[in-house]
């Protein structure tokens, strides 16, 4: 009688291990796609971090950015007036430019009229597609000119063609701080910063999509 042996293959791996396979029809994930460039120009309000100017609260709303964005170029320092950050920021190229400037000029007297200058001169020297311009939030030793500022910005911004957002609004009682929104009438709250943070996410995703090159690609 002639014996027929039968044998039985296992894949196995390098290692020794059974090897796996995808199944039938199934693809392989794609990678998750790299964050979107993006620059930031500002004071404590966007540096945070054990430097900040609370200590009892040393946050700032990048702290909470989405993931889909990384800051990667821009100058932020506590204290720092526009005048300030015009002279500090060094010429970069990303996606996108944010900025947060004009609480130090109202806090040390700087009129509208420089701070938009500084702002335009911020945002010359940016190689991005698109610009926002956010609202700074309420003043509490002198809420008037911190809402004169601001209303300043928003016509530059309307000028430029820039991005304009308020990230304070839920922050906001006119033009004082809603209770527990601020520690000291000047920075916000973590809370504060998360909301801002959700404001500006927004403000950045639609200035992209409104930017030539956006146009352009469809």
């Amino acid at each position: 009688m002639a014996c027929v042996a039968v044998l039985t293959l296992s894949a196995c791996a390098a290692d020794g291990s059974p090897a796996s396979f995808p199944a039938p029809g199934m693809s392989t994930p794609s990678p998750a796609p790299a964050p979107i460039p993006i620059g930031v120009v500002g004071d404590s309000l966007s540096s945070g971090g054990p430097w900040d100017a609370v200590a009892v609260d040393p946050g700032s709303w990048t702290y909470y950015l989405d993931s889909r964005y990384e800051v990667t170029g821009g100058w932020r320092r506590d204290g720092a007036t526009s005048t300030l950050m015009a002279a500090n920021l060094q010429p970069f190229a990303a996606d996108a430019l944010v900025v947060l400037a004009g609480t130090n000029d109202v806090a040390t007297g700087i009129e509208p009229e420089l701070t938009l200058e500084n702002v335009t001169r911020i945002a010359d020297s940016a190689d991005v597609r698109a610009v926002v311009l956010c609202a700074i939030p309420p003043y509490s030793a002198a809420p008037d000119r911190a809402a004169a500022l601001n209303t300043a910005l928003v016509g530059l911004a309307r000028r430029e063609g820039w991005t304009w957002v308020d990230p304070w609004v839920e922050a906001r009682d006119g033009t004082a701080w809603r209770e527990g929104a601020t520690p000291d009438g000047i920075h916000g709250s973590l809370a504060s910063y998360a909301q801002a943070a959700e404001r500006i996410d927004d403000a950045v995703g639609r200035a992209l999509e409104a930017s030539p090159e956006a146009d352009s690609a469809e």
